[in-house]
């Protein structure tokens, strides 16, 4: 049962970036700045390796880095939603996926051009995605609301759009 504000009360749909909580110690100890790599996809050519850099809880990143495998060097950073946490490849190999933590929305790459095409509405804390051998269903975890969204892929030489299947729904009055 989908519980997020959209779903249940079939709000329209806001993009949307959760704002980082603050440190709450007084006298934190200095970090270093760090990326923190949390997953990788690889073109299927094995010529582009993608590579999600989520950040922290306190300093979330909103990048993903495309690394030449031959020249061995990060070639470019593509800006995607906050906290991008897990990548996958559509089975047709043009589109990578990106699952942004603390955005409500996933991020989509063309990666013939190296930049966002497309966003798919989701909801918060979604954390990884397996499509269909076909690529014509997409499967979404999301910690937070405890379940897997099912979502439907249109996926065409220049386009890519995924739409989340309503699957139930939350019912107000039964819940009281």
């Amino acid at each position: 049962l989908l519980t997020g504000k959209r779903w249940a009360y079939g709000e329209t749909y806001e993009r949307e970036d959760l704002k980082p909580v603050q440190n709450t110690n007084p006298y934190p100890e200095p970090q270093p700045e760090r990326d923190h790599p949390s997953d990788l996809a690889i073109t299927k050519d094995g010529k582009k390796l993608y590579i999600a850099l989520a950040g922290t809880e306190l300093n979330p990143g909103r990048e993903v880095a495309v690394f030449d495998v031959a020249r061995k060097e990060v070639i470019k950073r593509i800006e995607v939603g906050l906290s991008p946490y897990h990548l996958q490849m559509h089975p047709g190999g043009r589109f990578l996926v990106v699952i942004n933590r603390f955005s409500n929305y996933a991020s989509v790459i063309d990666t013939y051009f190296d930049m966002v095409v497309n966003e798919m509405a989701l909801d918060f804390y979604c954390q990884n995605i397996a499509f269909n051998k076909e690529g014509t269903t997409a499967y979404i975890s999301n910690r937070y609301l405890n379940q897997i969204f099912v979502v439907d892929i249109q996926a065409a030489k220049n386009n890519f759009e995924g739409k989340m299947r309503l699957l139930g729904g939350f019912d107000e009055q039964a819940f009281q």
